[in-house]
C-alpha cells in the first residue's frame, strides 16, 4: 500500500500539475507540499496544520481526504509537538520576525472583544456627559440683551425694555 504522501505525488504527476502551481492553488509554501508528499509532517507547526493543508490538497486532487487525514492523525498523535520560538542565540530571525511571531501567541479574539466593550463604555460616557451638558444649558438659559449703538466708538448701552 503506498503511503499517503507517495498518493498525493502520483495523484498529481496524474494531473500534470507542478508542485510550485499546487502551492499558488493551496496558498502553502512550496516546502509544505513538498514536505508532504514525502511524508515529513513534523515540519508544520502542528498536527492542525498538517492535516488542514491535507485536507486542501487531497480535495484539490479529486481525492476523499477523510481516509487520508485518518492516517496521517495516527502517525501524528504524540509524534508532532508545536514548535516553539527560539530567542537566544543567532536562530538567523531578526527582530521583526520575533516581534510577529509574538503576535501570533496573542488571543485575538478575546482582545477584540475587550476593546469593543472599552470604546463602547466610554463612548456612552461621552454621550451622556454631552447630554447632561446640553440639559443644564436649557435649564439656565442666557437671556438675551438688545443693545443700542452709542455715539461712542466702542460702547454700546442696553436699551430699556419698558419702553
Amino acid at each position: 500500500m503506498a503511503s499517503v504522501g507517495e498518493t498525493l505525488k502520483k495523484a498529481r504527476e496524474e494531473q500534470g500539475w507542478s508542485v510550485d502551481w499546487v502551492a499558488s492553488e493551496l496558498k502553502l509554501r512550496v516546502d509544505y507540499v513538498r514536505a508532504m508528499e514525502e511524508d515529513r509532517w513534523n515540519v508544520f507547526p502542528a498536527p492542525v496544520y498538517a492535516k488542514g493543508a491535507l485536507r486542501s490538497y487531497a480535495r484539490l486532487l479529486k481525492l476523499d481526504p477523510e481516509p487520508l487525514v485518518d492516517i496521517v492523525r495516527e502517525t501524528l498523535e504524540g509524534k508532532i509537538q508545536p514548535r516553539h520560538f527560539h530567542t537566544s542565540g543567532d536562530s538567523g530571525q531578526g527582530w521583526w520576525d520575533k516581534m510577529l511571531f509574538n503576535f501570533t501567541l496573542v488571543f485575538w479574539r478575546r482582545w477584540v472583544v475587550f476593546v469593543f466593550i472599552l470604546v463602547f463604555i466610554v463612548g456612552a460616557i461621552v454621550i451622556f456627559a454631552l447630554v447632561r451638558k446640553g440639559d443644564s444649558a436649557q435649564k439656565n438659559p442666557i437671556k438675551p440683551t438688545v443693545v443700542m449703538p452709542s455715539s461712542i466708538p466702542g460702547e454700546q448701552l442696553p436699551l430699556n425694555p419698558r419702553r
